[in-house]
């Protein structure tokens, strides 16, 4: 092997290890091979950890296989600091197409919990159940948050929303 210590961290990182092996013909095979790779080599390791920019290529591979990507997401141990980082440029080409990532990435976890984030969702989705779902979930630590990139449409959206008495009063304060 070409790098050893490299090879050694296969059991946590699987594919960010290939990755920095730097092998281009690995990568390749791995690349049209990546459904086969995900289920053998990351889905069936026990806690994957790979870096969340390989992550998020993964996810780019796997574009129209929805559940193999929600399996990769909910698998993986990572965690986003911004949305937009995981198939920015993409959602805005085609919303449709990869609502399931981010609402994944929203239902599990991966995205730091920021109004940023939140508003990022909402200007491609709007306040969807996922997105609502998850401002309830987090409502404590949104609080604490810089609420300064939150627009007035977005409030007036919050306020017409179905959230229940509780979060009402501890969001609305700080909007």
């Amino acid at each position: 092997y070409k790098n050893n210590n490299l090879v050694k961290q296969l059991t946590e990182q699987p594919y960010s290890t290939i990755v920095a092996l730097e092998y281009p013909t690995m990568m390749t095979y791995i690349q049209e091979n990546i459904t086969d790779y995900i289920k053998r080599n990351i889905l069936d390791c026990a806690a994957p950890a790979d870096n969340a920019e390989d992550i998020t290529d993964l996810i780019i591979l796997l574009k129209g296989n929805e559940e193999l990507q929600k399996q990769l997401i909910a698998k993986e141990n990572f965690k986003l600091d911004s949305i937009e980082d995981c198939a920015g440029e993409q959602v805005l080409d085609d919303s449709d197409a990869w609502s399931n990532v981010w609402n994944t990435l929203l239902a599990e976890g991966k995205i730091d919990i920021s109004w940023e984030n939140i508003m990022a969702y909402w200007r491609v989705y709007g306040l969807s159940t996922v997105l609502r779902k998850y401002i309830s979930m987090n409502v404590i630590e949104l609080t604490t948050k810089d609420v300064s990139i939150v627009n007035d449409e977005f409030i007036g959206t919050f306020i017409e929303s179905d959230f229940s008495i509780d979060v009402e009063e501890k969001i609305l304060p700080i909007l």
